[in-house]
């Protein structure tokens, strides 16, 4: 293990007690501290006891390493709260009383409010600085009540639910309100609200079409091309439930499609394909990195860096969802390290990815999406490289005998799709359970079907569309083009039609209401796995025993689910 490993593992476990005891200052000197401490033990016997220098190789310039990535964080987390506390001084928020005050004018009063869209939350649910500007009454001759001009001017940060799914971050709205249309406070009464408090909204308001007098985005690049893919495929796909699904896969977010679709998908344990993540980003890296490869070679720098302002483009398209800018710092590293011509490791990679993260966005590190990416990551680079050599043995068959060879790469494709699936869910189940007390059995079948499928289509699909686009005016691909989009509007119906009928097979189980049986018995498989390959890079066990032994574990691991499944029935 490299010396530089246990420094970034230190630093990491600095950052997370920093992050509990939110972001306290103190805290944070006081850790600094016994680190210098911790350090300048260690240099100042390092030579004298053997034990240490076995157990924590160091050097000098690690040291400073650490104190300078630790001050990066601190600084960090500093600037982001003096922000905060700048935008609260410069503007005026509304209060409590403010609302109280408004409540006033819900009945007998028409409300008139301006906003500009802050970020995009989903399409159709956006947050946004809002403000009222004018208030009249319903009848003419009614005596309007005095409004304050200081609540006039106090931004109101609300959750806006608008009928428009294609609005982007700086659009200016214009609408008007009244009795029951009115906007609200937020409580965490259900997930829904807490999830819109996690993202700064103060209040609720839903907005109808006829209550939209003005959507203003002329000025905004970015609502421009994205407006062009959507009249793209709406013009392309017949019907709109494919429509959506398209949309809800291009711009990685669910959201866009129906509410039936969108359970159908969840049933299956499918809705991460729909999720802006590190599996679009990847697709979108291959479908650039592969010519490139060929023509400079895999490891050649050239084939790296020439993706990475497309990759930023479409982050900028997606206005930069947290889950891709992840990945792209993962992308980033990799680069980094060939540039300066480092050896690719696992642990560096995922260590480095976040390290980066925690520099630049400490606040943001910390929560479930984060976890369960690297958790799906670390498995696919931690384990699927040993399991691929196990099972994956390309010497099986006699090399010009077709027949076999037929076999062997239907054998192979199909166990790949495993591998890959099994080493991205191993780490994950266990959470899955402890989170969601339920998980869906049959998932990681219809995860070994459909990602291989969509890992093709959605290449085809970025192609297709950014064709489209380039080429529009050319008649001779258009007609070309027509035919494609035809063959995708059939291929995209048929997928939706297989999972409303898989989704009635998908096997629920629920550990809400008893012991969590599930998270204990996915513990358990992730230790015998790691235990399985200790063995086998001991050279305890041989390959068919591996084999054998994985294949009984799994086998014990997959009826165990089966019988809680059936065991629920009887309650």
């Amino acid at each position: 293990m490299k010396p530089t490993l246990y420094w970034k593992i230190i630093i990491v476990l600095v950052y997370f007690i920093y992050y509990l005891f939110n972001f306290d200052s103190k805290i944070f000197l006081f850790l600094f501290i016994s680190v210098i401490i911790l350090i300048l033990l260690i240099l100042l016997f390092y030579r004298k006891i053997t034990f240490l220098r076995l157990l924590v190789p160091v050097k000098k310039i690690n040291f400073l390493y650490v104190l300078l990535v630790l001050i990066i964080i601190y600084s960090s987390s500093r600037f982001f709260e003096f922000t905060e506390k700048k935008q609260e001084v410069d503007k005026q928020y509304f209060t409590k009383e403010d609302y109280q005050k408004l409540v006033l004018y819900r009945f007998g009063y028409t409300l008139y409010g301006k906003g500009k869209i802050l970020n995009v939350l989903y399409p159709g649910m956006y947050l946004t600085e809002f403000y009222v500007t004018k208030v009249v009454p319903y009848k003419k001759n009614q005596n309007p009540l005095p409004i304050r001009e200081d609540i006039k001017n106090r931004a109101i940060i609300t959750a806006l639910s608008l009928p428009k799914k294609d609005l982007e971050q700086d659009c200016q709205i214009e609408v008007f309100f009244y009795g029951k249309r009115f906007f609200f406070p937020l409580e965490p009464k259900n997930d829904f609200f807490v999830y819109l408090i996690k993202n700064q909204a103060q209040y609720f308001f839903k907005i109808e079409e006829k209550n939209l007098l003005n959507v203003d985005c002329n000025n905004s690049t970015k609502f421009e091309y994205k407006h062009e893919i959507i009249d793209i495929v709406k013009s392309k796909i017949s019907t709109e439930n494919a429509q959506n699904l398209i949309l809800g896969l291009v711009f990685g977010n669910a959201n866009w499609m129906h509410r039936e679709d969108k359970n159908s998908i969840k049933k299956l344990g499918l809705l991460h394909l729909f999720a802006a993540s590190g599996l679009h980003l990847g697709i979108l890296f291959f479908v650039m990195y592969y010519p490139l490869s060929k023509i400079w070679g895999k490891k050649h720098i050239l084939s790296y860096i020439i993706t990475l302002p497309f990759l930023l483009l479409y982050l900028w398209l997606l206005n930069f969802p947290f889950t891709l800018i992840r990945a792209y710092i993962f992308i980033l590293t990799i680069t980094l390290l060939l540039i300066v011509k480092r050896k690719l490791l696992v642990y560096d990679l995922l260590l480095n990815t976040l390290l980066i993260m925690i520099m630049i966005f400490p606040k943001s590190v910390v929560n479930l999406s984060t976890t369960m990416s690297f958790l799906a990551v670390g498995g696919i680079l931690l384990i699927f490289k040993d399991l691929n050599s196990i099972f994956i043995y390309e010497n099986k068959y006699p090399k010009y005998n077709y027949k076999e060879n037929i076999k062997y790469y239907l054998y192979k494709f199909i166990m790949i799709q495993f591998l890959i699936t099994f080493s991205a869910s191993l780490f994950l189940q266990p959470l899955l359970f402890f989170v969601f007390k339920g998980y869906p059995i049959l998932s990681p079948i219809y995860n070994m079907i459909y990602v291989p499928i969509m890992s093709i289509f959605l290449p085809v699909i970025f192609i297709v569309i950014i064709s489209t686009m380039l080429l529009k005016s050319f008649s001779f691909f258009d007609i070309l083009l027509n035919f494609v989009w035809k063959i995708i509007d059939y291929f995209i119906i048929f997928i939706i039609k297989t999972i409303h009928i898989l989704s009635n097979f998908s096997l629920w189980i629920d550990f809400k209401n008893s012991l969590n049986l599930g998270f204990i018995i996915s513990i358990l498989l992730v230790l015998a796995v790691l235990l399985l390959l200790n063995f086998y890079k001991k050279n305890r066990i041989i390959e068919n025993q591996f084999r054998n032994h994985f294949f009984i574990v799994y086998g014990i691991y997959i009826i165990s689910l089966f019988i809680i499944y059936g065991l629920s029935f009887f309650k």
